[in-house]
């Protein structure tokens, strides 16, 4: 994708044993070019690439933010107490409990399929963008470097003179 935005909330990408796969380049879920990606609670689960991101790959300033979100549960006290009551919390994304499921992950994802050893970011490659990755679970991801996250060329930093 090339100038675009994509926003997934509790999507899962590849979640079969063979996932997704590309069979002659980068991202074997998502590969982004000069793009933006929000995920939130997503599980990108055996994707492959020939290339690089097994899971994602992302070009020329791509912007890539991953996270969970939990829902907060107002506790018995707190709903007796007069606080806000559980009903009217605003849910801004989809519900989920870290004690029953991984709500943000990247598992089993594979860079360089073929094994010719040119594949880095078994689950995430990203050249010239800005990846920003919280409360995730990263495991069992291979790459011929960065088994998880691959990132090289950062985008350049700009600061705007004081008047």
């Amino acid at each position: 994708m090339s100038n675009s935005s994509i926003d997934c909330d509790g999507a899962s990408f590849g979640y079969t044993s063979s996932g997704n796969y590309t069979t002659a380049g980068s991202g074997g879920a998502i590969y982004m070019n000069n793009s933006t990606l929000d995920s939130d609670n997503c599980v990108f689960y055996n994707n492959k690439a020939t290339g690089n991101g097994g899971a994602i790959a992302a070009y020329a300033s791509s912007t890539v933010r991953i996270y969970a979100n939990y829902v907060t549960v107002a506790q018995t006290s707190e709903r007796a107490a007069g606080l806000e009551p559980l009903e009217s919390q605003i849910v801004l994304s989809t519900d989920c409990d870290p004690l029953t499921k991984q709500c943000s992950s990247f598992y089993g994802n594979v860079a360089d399929s073929d094994s010719n050893a040119t594949g880095y970011g078994g689950a995430i490659y990203a050249n010239g963008s800005t990846l920003d990755v919280s409360y995730t679970y990263l495991h069992r991801n291979r790459a011929a470097r960065g088994g998880a996250i691959y990132q090289e060329a950062p985008p350049l930093q700009r600061k705007c003179p004081i008047p």
